[in-house]
């Protein structure tokens, strides 16, 4: 492949800044090292506060594969 920028990581940031390069004319190269999609803790996670200033998440995550989480350990 050829490539004026690789960018390595294709998470939120690194795809990000990808499709800025892409959109801005550059011949782009995402590489990942993990098979993608995949479910990742961070990745979305909405607190009881965003719940309680949108109710209508609720009903929309009704929708989609979800995952409460009911713990954490730091």
């Amino acid at each position: 492949m050829d490539a004026d920028v690789i960018v390595a990581g294709a998470g939120q940031p690194g795809s990000t800044a990808a499709r800025r390069l892409a959109l801005a004319g550059l011949r782009v190269l995402v590489v990942e090292r993990f098979a993608l999609p995949r479910q990742k803790p961070c990745g979305g996670g909405i607190s009881t506060r965003a719940f309680a200033r949108f109710p209508y998440l609720r009903a929309a995550l009704a929708r989609i594969p979800n995952l409460p989480v009911a713990k954490v350990y730091l």
